[in-house]
């Protein structure tokens, strides 16, 4: 008995961290760390920042073409950067883990690069140099899209559907006093439009018929078989889970308005999760018994990027 008792370790805040690190769906673990390291590392003077943004004339110039990705995922530390983890955190998670995408971690990513693609040649037309905002918006409106008669509530106990969730988070900016019209916000509606027509819209009104599918190297990149190739289906999408509403923020909000959020496993997956443990039960018991600105000061140049 000593001897057994010896063999059991107690659990440390570590493997605490580990096991809920663990725990987030694949593609959303690894934009959500890759994300915290590179804005941390800039903020804690680790990382250049004036590496990190999108500066067009120095990616073609002189091949600084990790921008294209270092632009997708840094962003200052202030405010804005805790709201758009929140919503990184939160929606790509329950987004991955839907209907649409859960176990496909090949067509998530695909969905990602899709949007990083159509906002990358937007942003460079509107002048943009920081882009993970319209990177979140665009999994924001996907997510809204598949659960639009989802109710959801907002600060001050603002209740409404899925649906209109991009346009409430684009008017609460503005009124925060953020530059108006959102731009980067409007990027990623416009991103996240694109691919819910083309892999949901278009498929539903032309019998079946897809634009685009998820290439075969990305199956291999992350082991996956091609042969689960749209397994998840259009017929997923669009059809709101049953169960309770969003929270964001709320009545206890305080500090700014960011109190009642935590950074806790979101429940509807939890709730996806049980039915499908009931369902794979029942089954085998048959069978065998940024807030962007308008500009940054970098350095003490005083080199401004952005709107003059």
């Amino acid at each position: 008995m000593n001897g057994q008792n010896n063999n059991l370790q107690p659990r440390g805040p570590l493997d605490d961290a580990q096991a809920w690190f663990n725990s987030i769906p694949f593609v959303t673990r690894y934009l959500f760390a890759a994300s915290m390291g590179l804005s941390i590392g800039a903020g804690a003077g680790l990382v250049n920042p004036k590496l990190l943004y999108l500066a067009w004339p120095l990616v073609y110039k002189k091949f600084e073409i990790w921008r294209l990705v270092t632009s997708f995922l840094w962003h200052p530390l202030e405010y804005s950067y805790l709201m758009l983890l929140y919503f990184m955190y939160n929606y790509s998670w329950q987004l991955e883990t839907s209907p649409q995408f859960n176990g496909r971690k090949a067509d998530y990513l695909f969905f990602i690069l899709f949007s990083m693609a159509v906002i990358l040649p937007v942003s460079v037309y509107m002048t943009q140099f920081i882009l993970l905002e319209s990177l979140v918006v665009s999994m924001l409106y996907v997510w809204s899209m598949n659960n639009r008669e989802t109710e959801v509530s907002f600060f001050f106990g603002l209740r409404f559907k899925a649906m209109f969730l991009p346009w409430v988070y684009c008017i609460f900016d503005f009124l925060t006093g953020a530059p108006f019209p959102p731009i980067p916000k409007l990027i990623g509606i416009f991103a996240g439009h694109l691919y819910y027509f083309a892999d949901t819209i278009y498929p539903e009104n032309n019998n079946g018929a897809r634009l685009f599918s998820t290439p075969n190297f990305l199956y291999q990149l992350v082991g996956e078989d091609p042969a689960a190739r749209g397994m998840g289906g259009v017929g997923g999408m669009g059809n709101a889970p049953q169960g309770r509403g969003h929270r964001l923020g709320g009545a206890n909000a305080g500090g700014g308005g960011g109190g009642g959020w935590s950074f806790t496993r979101p429940r509807q997956t939890a709730e996806q999760e049980r039915s499908a443990g009931a369902t794979a039960a029942g089954a085998d018991a048959g069978a065998g018994g940024v807030r962007q600105r308008t500009g940054y000061n970098w350095g003490e140049s005083g080199q401004r990027l952005g709107t003059d």
